[in-house]
């Protein structure tokens, strides 16, 4: 589930990226028009160049030069967006590989594209429909994740406890093992600090008997407490202040 939910999440990005990009890779559905394209041909097939604000002059002075076979006053500036500039430009298809060459070296962009009167409401509908494909994912992700929490939730508990139990014999010692008690405390945030002093006073007596910090914990750097005690993060909304 966890899975379905990343690779919809994914694909609604690179639709929403797709749609919101630069002239470079955005797509082009809403701003080319019927107009700025040619009818369909054997021969001949018109191609979209993005180019920067600063080289937009020397584009249009040059776009037809680059190959042969350039379709004479064939340029057509389509639109402004940001600092690119998208021009429409017609030209014999058995040049079209040799014009993206020429046009990548002087860092212009080629794009080609096909129109469609339905192509822009095919992409709103499948952007729509990745949305609702999110939405289903997050649900029932969401919902796998309620119901197994709770039992979660009592396994690590059970696996807190023994340790617990495990640390506290390390610690004291076999012979005092049936005197050992263990408890849950649920604290409010911000009472930690003095949670910790009022048991250092309580258990301050059994710091002798306790053994030292092993050499792990001196690394790690951890504080010993002359009482046994390991944290247990619980989550959700009833548990927002504790």
């Amino acid at each position: 589930m966890a899975a379905a939910y990343n690779a919809a999440r994914q694909t609604l990005d690179g639709l929403l990226r797709k749609g919101s990009g630069t002239l470079q890779s955005r797509s082009l559905a809403d701003l080319v028009r019927k107009e700025d394209i040619i009818p369909p041909s054997e021969y001949i097939v018109a191609v979209f160049v993005v180019v920067s604000s600063n080289e937009a002059k020397k584009f249009e002075q040059t776009y037809d030069t680059l190959t042969n076979f350039v379709v004479p006053d064939s340029m057509k500036q389509v639109c402004t967006e940001g600092d690119f500039v998208l021009y429409r430009v017609v030209l014999f298809k058995n040049v079209l590989k040799e014009y993206k060459d020429k046009a990548r070296e002087l860092k212009w962009v080629v794009r080609e594209y096909e129109h469609s009167d339905s192509r822009q409401a095919d992409e709103t509908k499948e952007k729509r429909n990745a949305e609702l494909a999110l939405e289903n994912a997050a649900s029932l992700l969401k919902k796998s994740l309620v119901s197994a929490y709770p039992d979660m939730f009592i396994i690590c508990a059970h696996l807190k406890i023994l340790r617990v139990q495990c640390e506290s014999i390390l610690r004291f010692g076999m012979p005092q093992s049936s005197q050992f008690c263990t408890a849950v405390l649920l604290l409010k945030r911000g009472k930690m600090e003095e949670l910790r002093r009022t048991l250092n006073e309580l258990y301050k007596h059994l710091a002798d008997d306790a053994f030292i910090a092993s050499e792990e914990e001196l690394v790690a750097n951890v504080e010993v407490f002359p009482y046994v005690s390991f944290p247990l993060n619980v989550h959700g909304p009833e548990f927002r202040d504790l």
